[in-house]
């Protein structure tokens, strides 16, 4: 089981500390499928606005289910039984699932994906027509949720030795961002077809990259 990390955000944008989560509390997580099979490897998230003195702030978490498929989320340190979070939940080839947690240290709480991912595909090129390969593409959270939290990573994937990326764990009704990580010799020359909004089914590009 990977290591579960936590992150505060402040408002502004000026104070961001990362840290690891350890120690009590914390919430088992069992992530299955409709079958009722584990799934592995899936990508759990949770996610909380809290109000402070300085402003609201943005608590997550997160860890990656093992071959169970269970996973343990450390939270807060004043965290109270019966606390609700927002679990977001990412797993290759299943639609991310939102869901409503209440802190419960005795309890696991069930998350069943039982939807299959959409997907928003693309591709990235040089200027004659050569496909990029190794290049991050970041989707950011579903702008329907947590408008608190677009500026937040949602997923992210590297182009392909086609230059293609596609992101699989989409829902019908999400709507996303997406950046491209620019390599150090490449500069993007139409930025202008990464900068709007994404749904299911479209198809991003070609992004063209120049040399510099």
């Amino acid at each position: 089981m990977s290591e579960n990390r936590a992150q505060i955000v402040l408002d502004g944008g000026d104070k961001e500390v990362n840290f690891l989560a350890v120690g009590e509390p914390s919430q088992k997580i069992l992530v299955k499928n409709e079958s009722g099979s584990p799934v592995k490897g899936a990508r759990c998230k949770m996610v909380a606005v809290r109000p402070t003195h300085e402003g609201s702030i943005i608590v997550s978490t997160e860890t990656v289910t093992d071959n169970d498929g269970k996973g343990r989320l450390s939270l807060p340190e004043e965290t109270n039984h019966g606390w609700a979070f927002k679990a977001l939940v990412l797993a290759r080839g299943y639609e991310f699932k939102y869901q409503i947690v209440y802190f419960d240290r005795n309890r696991t709480e069930e998350i069943i994906l039982d939807k299959p991912g959409r997907i928003l595909s693309g591709i990235v090129q040089d200027t004659e027509g050569n496909p990029i390969e190794d290049v991050g593409v970041v989707l950011y959270y579903d702008l329907n949720n947590d408008p608190d939290c677009v500026n937040m990573v949602f997923d992210e994937i590297a182009t392909d030795e086609n230059g293609r990326f596609e992101f699989n764990i989409l829902s019908a009704e999400s709507r996303h961002e997406i950046d491209i990580r620019e390599p150090s010799e490449y500069e993007i020359q139409n930025k202008e077809v990464i900068k709007k909004e994404f749904r299911a089914g479209d198809k991003v590009g070609p992004v063209i990259f120049a040399r510099d």
